[in-house]
């Protein structure tokens, strides 16, 4: 039997700007040895699969980088985009030491993501599409709410950007995180 999961809204939150309904989780424990324990606690990985996004790609990739909590390890997964992406993609990871590239087939989204959970050394997962902006406390509220809340997934709301425009328009999203223990 699978377990109900509930949906708490958490009040006020400044997280938005997200093109779809956006999970963040705790990997499962893995074990740090000592020379990483410093380094890994609270890392982030923002895994962001590359297809046909060179109008929005840097912009994404710009707002990530900026994000108040900086222990972040940023995985581009380019799923064999025809575009420019690719060359977008290289010069980023040469400018932040934080951005990590993978070329790929095209394999759609899903194996795209699936490429970066295989790389991804955080303790935490972030997915966001390449076509999207995310806000600058945006993982910092995440992951606040997910160790206050002592919960394993978090969700935030969306604002979509809409052809010819270049900023999302507005939405009231909403933040909450998944409780297995409301029945």
């Amino acid at each position: 039997i699978l377990p109900v999961l509930t949906i708490k809204k958490l009040p006020e939150s400044k997280i938005g700007y997200l093109f779809s309904f956006v999970p963040a989780f705790k990997t499962k424990n893995r074990k740090l040895t000592k020379v990483d324990a410093d380094t890994d606690k609270n890392k982030i990985s923002v895994i962001v699969p590359v297809y046909k996004v060179e109008k929005y790609l840097k912009q994404c990739i710009t707002a990530v980088c900026n994000q108040t909590h900086e222990n972040l390890e940023i995985i581009l997964v380019d799923d064999g985009s025809p575009d420019k992406c690719p060359k977008i993609c290289d010069d980023l990871a040469k400018k932040d030491k934080r951005i990590r590239v993978i070329h790929k087939q095209n394999g759609g989204l899903s194996s795209a993501r699936n490429a970066g959970l295989n790389i991804a050394t955080g303790q935490y997962i972030f997915f966001v599409d390449s076509d999207d902006y995310i806000e600058p406390e945006t993982l910092e509220t995440m992951l606040t709410t997910m160790q206050s809340n002592s919960v394993d997934i978090v969700v935030a709301g969306v604002k979509p950007f809409y052809k010819g425009k270049d900023k999302p328009t507005s939405f009231d999203g909403m933040v909450g995180y998944f409780d297995t223990n409301d029945r």
